[in-house]
């Protein structure tokens, strides 16, 4: 089973680090830093429950588009919550392997819609309109021929309570849902990248992949 939480991590440190250019920090000794996250795992992340479920990602529509293919994605994230996401699929020859992108959505009650500029309402002006188009980042990186996976987190989007549109609101009615599920998980945040790790093992059975070229934005 792949993981990633370092790689999530990796990326909060790096905007850590750009905020504060003059800030670097490094382990001295690795058991300080297997210690470090071990630490971090129990206290922030919380217990997981074990893998042993079938993800079973399958693609079940395709859209042709300019260039891609819009797919609709459902997989497993536990043994008794299957969910949907978004995998824009460039065009490209027959056994090509194609790098893969994870793009994570903002805190917008859309989810992963946002992504690719699908909102519940018209902008409010131009001003806004701009935002939501600077933010539709699938759009612009498969046609640069990524991969584009599109998840939804716990909360948002489809996995959101659909009488609240609120994006505040549906992420605390999902944490006290989430709590009532998991007491040993802290809140959703080890749930992020616990879902992301089984979208990432279902993805890499599409022969289409490129197994080496996996990042997220």
């Amino acid at each position: 089973m792949r993981t990633l939480l370092p790689l999530l991590l990796m990326l909060v440190c790096g905007a850590l680090s750009a905020a504060k250019p003059a800030w670097q920090f490094a382990f001295q000794k690795p058991e300080v830093e297997q210690a470090f996250w071990q630490e971090f795992q129990q206290k922030v992340v919380g217990s997981a429950p074990a893998v042993d479920f079938d993800i079973k990602m399958e693609i079940t529509a395709r859209e042709p588009k300019d260039g891609y293919t819009f797919c609709t994605v459902y997989y497993n994230v536990e043994k008794d919550e299957r969910i949907k996401g978004y995998l824009l699929i460039p065009d490209h020859n027959p056994g090509e392997k194609l790098p893969l992108i994870f793009c994570l959505h903002p805190t917008f009650r859309e989810g992963k819609d946002v992504m690719i500029n699908r909102h519940s309402r018209p902008a409010k002006n131009a001003a806004e309109q701009q935002k939501w188009d600077n933010r539709a980042n699938a759009l612009e990186l498969v046609k640069r021929g990524y991969i584009c996976f599109l998840p939804d987190r716990y909360g948002y989007g489809d996995r959101g309570n659909p009488e609240l549109k609120d994006a505040i609101k549906s992420m605390r009615w999902a944490e006290a849902e989430f709590a009532k599920r998991h007491p040993a998980w802290h809140k959703t945040f080890g749930k992020v990248p616990y879902d992301l790790s089984r979208a990432l093992d279902g993805l890499l059975k599409f022969d289409f992949v490129d197994v080496d070229r996996i990042g997220t934005e």
